[in-house]
């Protein structure tokens, strides 16, 4: 009887103690940034400058930094108002997608430590990427098929969009507003242990330094997890639940016996 009371016993504290701490979650708002390729004081860059009416951050809790590099094709370049590519004086874009394309997105936590978090909070950061996206035209012949791709370069993380096909129409070298495909992509997300994530991208191509380039969008939220512990009032009840069954267990076996 003693071994039925002691296993009991185990098995109520056992579940006081899975009970003690538990995953919980802070997410941030949905963050959406945009960069065009522009003409600023004669370089030739991604900025928010068209578009800053879409940027949108992820909240007070969280810090994310978008870094888009890309090569200079020519001084001008279309217009990426609200988000979408418009017109330009001139037919061709500004940048080309050479070995030199690049994003790097770092994200972070940066809020108070939650008041639930156990003393040992095991913090893990998740950067959801919900579209990762870029317009481009083909430099290839009317009629030709380029392909085009976005890949993640993220060590331990490394995966990459199936090449989408995008062809010159109607015109030989004619980058016009029409030529250009919007290239979208969702990659899978993964967590890593700590407060902070980076995650880099780059382009995937068939034939190297082939696409004109404009018009960068990503969207997506930050989500970090932590170990939390119960609320005071709830340990009181699992405490008291235990002591009761400590107590029931107790006076049946001197009942028996």
């Amino acid at each position: 009887m003693t071994t039925k009371i002691v296993t009991t016993l185990s098995g109520m504290f056992c579940a006081l103690a899975l009970a003690s701490g538990h995953a919980a979650t802070i997410t941030s708002d949905n963050f959406s940034i945009a960069q065009g390729y522009v003409n600023s004081g004669g370089s030739y860059q991604f900025d928010t400058s068209e578009t800053s009416s879409v940027n949108v951050s992820p909240g007070i809790n969280f810090n994310l930094n978008v870094s888009v590099i890309g090569a200079a094709l020519s001084p001008t370049g279309f217009t990426f108002i609200n988000g979408v590519l418009g017109s330009s004086v001139a037919d061709y874009a500004s940048s080309y997608s050479s070995s030199v394309f690049s994003v790097a997105l770092n994200a972070s936590y940066v809020g108070p430590t939650p008041l639930d978090a156990a003393v040992n909070p095991d913090y893990k950061l998740q950067l959801n990427i919900t579209s990762i996206s870029i317009y481009a035209a083909s430099f290839s012949a009317q009629g030709v098929s380029s392909t085009l791709g976005w890949t993640e370069t993220t060590v331990g993380n490394a995966q990459a969009q199936t090449q989408q096909s995008i062809v010159t129409n109607p015109g030989p070298n004619w980058l016009t507003r029409d030529n250009y495909v919007n290239l979208i992509w969702t990659p899978n997300g993964f967590q890593t242990e700590g407060d902070a994530q980076g995650r880099t991208f780059g382009l995937a191509q068939s034939i190297p330094d082939n696409f004109a380039l404009d018009g960068f969008l990503v969207t997506g939220n930050i989500v970090l997890t932590y170990t939390a512990v119960p609320e005071p009032g709830t340990i009181g009840l699992l405490v008291s639940a235990a002591a009761i069954g400590f107590f029931v267990v107790r006076r049946r076996a001197q009942v028996r016996a």
